[in-house]
């Protein structure tokens, strides 16, 4: 008979989950500017300042709902591949 899981391994699966899910956005973002040769300047009319491009690209930053938009319009593709 097939024991369940205890919580510490579902916490730890919730954790890497959310983890993973979290960089899928910034991994998005990343593919995209290298297949189309885009730069992190590129993105401050995105952004707002080139900081914030920063932040945003090394996960200091979470992509909110209106830079997904921005981003989306920008690489012409879906805004829940920001979210």
């Amino acid at each position: 008979m097939r024991q369940p899981a205890d919580k510490g391994t579902f916490a730890y699966q919730r954790i890497y989950i959310k983890e993973f899910l979290t960089h899928a956005e910034y991994e998005a973002l990343r593919m995209l500017m290298e297949n189309r040769g885009i730069r992190q300047r590129d993105l401050i009319s995105v952004f707002g300042s080139s900081s914030v491009v920063s932040d945003a690209l090394s996960g200091k930053r979470s992509i909110s709902k209106t830079h997904a938009r921005k981003l989306a319009e920008f690489f012409d593709v879906p805004a829940s591949l920001f979210i």
